[in-house]
């Protein structure tokens, strides 16, 4: 049993089923709307009172570091993709039916690549290792 699985305030767990702002947030993310998916996470962080903020906040992270990647900004992907990354890394392997390992493997395979190719090719990077949220089966949603 981790500390997120022990129930802290208002007895929300990784294994809570995932609120209709999170299913949109993990749509946006999917689709590319960074900053959407940042808006829609943000709200939820700030609501949060539990440690599963730090779940919405590496989301967050994540995809703005992937925003700032698509608009050219090498330093601002590289560093918020690795914060995001530490920020979701507890909740691994599953939280809030999220695939939370899968999450931080693409990330780091994304991270890597970019940081191979350096800022003059990071357009060259290959959109088929895009980070992707993946759910999983209900019967696997927590923990």
């Amino acid at each position: 049993m981790t500390r997120f699985d022990t129930g802290d305030q208002a007895g929300v767990t990784c294994r809570t089923f995932p609120c209709d702002r999170l299913s949109l947030a993990v749509r946006q993310f999917n689709e590319g709307h960074y900053f959407e998916c940042h808006e829609t996470l943000e709200d939820l962080w700030i609501e949060e009172r539990s440690a599963i903020r730090d779940l919405y906040r590496g989301i967050l992270q994540i995809g703005i570091g992937l925003l700032h990647w698509r608009n050219g900004n090498f330093k601002g992907a590289c560093s918020l993709l690795r914060g995001g990354s530490t920020y979701v890394e507890p909740f691994s392997p599953v939280c809030r039916y999220i695939r939370v390992d899968t999450l931080l493997e693409a990330a780091g395979e994304f991270l890597g690549e970019l940081e191979a190719l350096g800022p003059e090719r990071m357009t060259e990077i290959s959109r088929d290792i895009v980070p992707r949220i993946e759910w999983v089966a209900s019967e696997e949603g927590g923990r």
